[in-house]
């Protein structure tokens, strides 16, 4: 007889972005703590948000005169993966220049609990 594997949690439980509060936790953790001007990082959180995290989304920048789109984004994916602490998730484009994708951070440094 097969022994059943426990169901994982999915990411969506894993994963979450608290829009009023502007925290990215991974696993309850806080990883990220926006400032209210970060309003490009805070609309690509908040669709992940909307949608359950799903592994990609697309480009939810609103078009702006003037700009670069894709060179947007870019800056956009690039801040947020700065200033994570402990680092558990990273962004990155999807090939495109139209959509974001996410993984998981599996060997991050062991967070100090004091």
């Amino acid at each position: 007889m097969k022994q059943r594997k426990p169901a994982s949690r999915p990411a969506s439980e894993m994963i979450s972005f608290d829009r009023e509060l502007l925290e990215l936790r991974v696993d309850s953790v806080l990883v990220k703590r926006l400032d209210c001007r970060a309003t490009n990082q805070i609309c690509i959180l908040t669709a992940f948000e909307e949608d359950g995290w799903p592994r990609h989304i697309d480009d939810p920048l609103h078009p702006a005169k003037g700009t670069d789109s894709k060179a947007r984004l870019r800056y956009a994916i690039h801040s947020l993966n700065g200033c994570q602490h402990p680092w558990l998730i990273r962004f990155f484009a999807d090939g495109t220049g139209r959509g974001i994708r996410w993984e998981r951070i599996e060997n991050a440094a062991p967070i100090s609990r004091r």
